[in-house]
Formats: C-alpha cells, structure tokens, sequence
C-alpha cells in the first residue's frame, strides 16, 4: 500500500502542476486579450482621426476651388477695367484742345 500511496502522491502533485501551468496559460491569454482591445480600440481612434482628416481634406479642396474661380472672376474684371479705361482714355483725348 505504500507504493501506491506513493503513487497517488506524486499523482496528486502532477495534477496540482498542471492545474498552476493552466492558471498561468489563463492569466497569458488574459493579457493578450486586454492587449488585443487596446489594439483594436486604438485602430477605432485612427480609423476616426482618417476619416475626420479625409472630411477636411475635401473641405480644403472645395475653398482652393471656390479661391481658383474668384481668382478668375478676379483677373477677368481686371482685364475689363483695363479695356474700359483705355476706351476713356482713347474719348478724353478725342476732347483735348
């Protein structure tokens, strides 16, 4: 009987091993877990800070836009004030003494 309570000690201890490998397996993929939601939480807040980023990028191309049309606006009145004053130019003269 002694060999066999022996046996059923050094049982008992290989059980009780394995039981703390187990705990120690768990407590591991406990931690990756939380490491895996901080990992998917912080592509949330990039996949958010590209979006809001790509929103102002069209933002700053419709102003360039609207810039480049008033800046054709612009330069066709110059060329219209300019023909303008060299007609007035042209009727003034007509009227010097």
């Amino acid at each position: 009987m002694n060999v066999a309570g022996q046996t059923f000690a050094e049982i008992e201890e290989l059980v009780h091993k394995v039981s703390e490998g187990l705990d120690k397996v768990s407590v591991s993929i406990q931690h990756v877990e939380q490491g895996n939601q901080k990992v998917t939480e912080s592509m949330k807040v990039v996949e958010e800070l590209s979006r809001q980023a790509a929103d102002e990028g069209q933002t700053v191309s419709a102003a360039t836009e609207e810039q480049s049309a008033g800046m054709e606006e612009i330069a066709a009145s110059s060329h219209s004030l300019s023909t303008l004053a060299k007609e007035l130019t042209e009727a003034v003269n007509k009227f010097k003494v």
